[in-house]
């Protein structure tokens, strides 16, 4: 595998799949050592699956360790696809969760944050928005914007090998020049 270089690392890191692939391993550690964190509004989708804290923080640890490393890394499309596709769907099963708290008005532990029903909703959804922008920017990370193919590497790969393209097409429309310029000055014999 071959990482992103060091200077590119930064701007990688701030890229959809990245930011959240960091929330998950966080997410993933809070449910691990504090087995009620997996009923917060943003695991309740995963709680809601049947599966126990301990089984909520691994896979969130391992899905936000993957992501990362997929995006970081220059690999085969199929294989990045392969490696990323797992946080897409935690993370549209967590939207599903929050999706149920919307549509109850209130959270997962049964508080509702307003005096009615439309005002805990809207409460619901914007504290919970983050989540739901993050769902919908990953899934565009994922398909329109780079559709999984480019990484840092790769496109600087690119960018260098068309740079070295257009140098053989000037050196060689130069050369022509050159010719041209010379077969006309230099008298024939």
């Amino acid at each position: 595998m071959k990482l992103v270089e060091s200077r590119c690392l930064f701007q990688v890191m701030f890229a959809p799949i990245c930011v959240i692939g960091v929330i998950h391993i966080i997410g993933g550690l809070a449910a691990l050592f504090a087995p009620g964190a997996a009923l917060v509004t943003g695991l309740s989708g995963l709680t809601m699956t049947g599966a126990g804290s301990a089984q909520i923080a691994v896979t969130l640890i391992v899905v936000g360790f993957l992501a990362i490393t997929a995006r970081l890394s220059a690999l085969r499309n199929d294989l990045r696809l392969f490696m990323i596709t797992p946080q897409q769907v935690v993370l549209f099963v967590q939207a599903v969760g929050v999706l149920v708290a919307l549509f109850n008005g209130c959270y997962p532990d049964g508080y509702q944050p307003a005096p009615t029903l439309a005002a805990s909703r809207w409460f619901i959804l914007g504290d919970q928005a983050p989540l739901l922008v993050l769902c919908l920017s990953h899934a565009a990370d994922m398909v329109f914007a780079r559709r999984i193919a480019v990484t840092r590497v790769q496109l600087e790969e690119a960018l260098a090998e068309q740079q070295l393209l257009r140098n053989d097409i000037e050196l060689n429309h130069s050369k022509e020049a050159w010719l041209n310029f010379t077969r006309d000055i230099v008298p024939k014999r």
